[in-house]
């Protein structure tokens, strides 16, 4: 019997088997997406929930910037307080999940965080004609709806400044502001203690 005669393995059933091996690993990395999806619609947190110190202060929330990007003004301030005057772009987010939420039931579930990313507006560039972009890093302000947060506070939302360096670092964690800033939320606020009427990703969707 010949050395090909006695292998038990022929060269088209061992591309057979590297074949289904591979469309294996395709179908396995198909399937990423999918699971993720899945998970997000049985109310799996694919975000971290609001986060706390041993004394009380939300820590700087993960990867921000790679929420839901719900929109950005230029100079909106309000009629007091020490930034009365000071221009400034503000750049908001919102954790994906309350984002969903918020579109299929126009509410905004508990655990809801919005971040307000600060910059001072810059006009330098000397290719710029005319206009102004987000130059260095002003502050940064998170907004959480948390009934179970530290501290036994009454209300629903509470309301955050990170302080920020001369080089644009943010500070690990950060207090909570006092009544003053829930109740001018509660007040003016289109929806929720939220600013809906700003944000044009939340105010300009129906309900899905």
């Amino acid at each position: 019997m010949s050395q090909s005669e006695r292998s038990t393995t022929s060269p088209a059933r061992s591309g057979s088997k590297r074949f289904v091996r591979a469309a294996l690993v395709v179908l396995a990395m198909a399937m990423v997406p999918a699971v993720a999806v899945w998970s997000v619609a049985r109310g799996q947190p694919t975000t971290p929930p609001p986060d706390y110190t041993s004394d009380g202060q939300l820590k700087l929330p993960v990867e921000f910037q790679k929420w839901i990007f719900v929109g950005s003004n230029l100079g909106l301030e309000y009629n007091e307080g020490p930034q009365r005057g000071v221009e400034s772009f503000h750049n908001v987010y919102i954790n994906p999940e309350a984002y969903r939420h918020f579109l299929d039931k126009k509410e905004f579930p508990d655990k809801t965080v919005l971040v307000m990313d600060i910059y001072e507006p810059a006009t330098r560039d000397p290719v710029l004609a005319k206009g102004k972009y987000n130059g260095p890093r002003r502050g940064l302000e998170v907004a959480v709806k948390n009934a179970a947060r530290p501290g036994n506070v009454p209300t629903d939302w509470a309301y955050y400044a990170f302080a920020v360096n001369a080089a644009g670092a943010v500070a690990p964690s950060a207090k909570a502001f006092d009544q003053i800033c829930y109740d001018c939320h509660k007040t003016h606020a289109s929806t929720d203690n939220v600013w809906v009427q700003f944000y044009p990703v939340l105010r300009d969707r129906p309900p899905q």
